[in-house]
């Protein structure tokens, strides 16, 4: 079996595209490879995260940000129908900047790679050719960088005493400085809701 899929609320609360291509590579192992594409440089969550200061755009080529690839090893034999356990690694790039909203001037810019391993365990239905698949995983980001400002304004370093991936929040650095990172950091939780058709 072959399968294509999207998750329709990564896309629209994130403004990052993934498409699910799983394919049956043994009798109960399937192979997944998600290239991601981000498509809204200022989607809800990370308007509503930074106030509408911060953006986001690939740091790949194009909109392709990157991608992830997993091994589904599936509980009831079959690829593709009923419950899976994976094992998943993401590489992802993306470029954050931070925009002055008066005169539209950038200030500041991170850009990272997402390097993350999960462990995930996840539920698919079949009707007829559409499928349904949601499931649940929890991980570690591998790509550990940090970013904090030196006791001079304006400049950064990577030699911070603690985690944080830090950008400015105005142009003066007047209001702080806003973390990159997730609160859970470097534990990294993934949520998936994915609708598609399997052949």
């Amino acid at each position: 079996m072959f399968s294509i899929r999207a998750d329709p609320l990564e896309w629209l609360l994130n403004g990052r595209l993934g498409i699910e291509l799983e394919s049956e590579v043994y009798k109960f192992i399937s192979f997944e490879l998600v290239p991601e594409f981000v498509t809204s440089e200022l989607p809800p969550v990370l308007k509503q995260s930074f106030s509408g200061v911060v953006s986001q755009k690939s740091d790949g080529i194009g909109a392709l940000s990157g991608a992830a690839a997993s091994v589904g090893f599936w509980l009831n034999g079959k690829p593709l129908r009923g419950s899976v356990i994976r094992a998943i690694i993401t590489n992802r790039g993306y470029r954050y900047a931070a925009t002055d909203d008066q005169t539209g001037k950038e200030f500041d810019h991170v850009s990272h790679v997402e390097r993350r391993f999960y462990g995930y365990y996840g539920s698919h239905s079949v009707w007829g050719p559409f499928t349904i698949a949601g499931g649940i995983g929890i991980g570690v980001e591998l790509n550990k960088e940090r970013r904090c400002m030196t006791r001079v304004p304006g400049v950064f370093s990577s030699n911070c005493p603690k985690d944080g991936l830090a950008i400015a929040m105005d142009p003066t650095y007047s209001q702080g400085l806003g973390d990159l990172n997730s609160w859970t950091y470097p534990i990294e939780f993934l949520l998936r809701l994915s609708l598609g058709v399997a052949f």
